[in-house]
């Protein structure tokens, strides 16, 4: 009996720990999979924008660190002197790492970076991006907020 006993308590002491959900302090939260993601409320040098369709996020992860792919999405601009949409492209999901449930990584490189959280199938959080309008503009930082949903 008292074997048995030892088992129970073993097993749920297991399960409070984490493991079976990935959240615990047991493993990762599990980001992999493909995500289509939009950012909203970028602002910036009198410039604001925001992508008018989802951007597709492929996230292949490996413990608390991930790499990826992204395609797709329409960036729509405003700014003093025009309004403009263009097609964000293709390219690598870099610097991934996940600390809890806190993720951050960059679309391309340290000038298009995201941090925030994720929750269940949904991350979301704030994007600071340095983008190149060109003249007169030229290079202006862009905050604003991010959000994706797991497909």
């Amino acid at each position: 009996m008292r074997r048995y006993l030892l088992s129970a308590v073993l097993a749920v002491a297991a399960a409070a720990c984490g493991g079976d959900d990935g959240t615990g302090p047991t493993g990762s939260l599990n980001v992999e999979g493909t995500w289509s993601a939009s950012v909203s409320n970028l602002s910036g040098g009198g410039a604001s924008c925001h992508t008018s369709t989802p951007v597709q996020v492929t996230i292949r992860q490996t413990g608390s660190t991930f790499t990826g792919s992204y395609s797709g999405g329409i960036l729509t601009c405003l700014t003093p002197t025009e309004s403009f949409s263009s097609a964000l492209g293709s390219g690598n999901v870099t610097n991934g790492q996940l600390a809890g449930t806190t993720v951050t990584f960059d679309l391309g490189s340290p000038d298009f970076h995201h941090s925030g959280t994720v929750n269940g199938t949904s991350m979301s959080g704030t994007a600071a991006w340095n983008y190149d309008f060109g003249p007169p503009l030229d290079d202006v930082m862009l905050a604003g907020s991010w959000s994706a949903t797991r497909q």
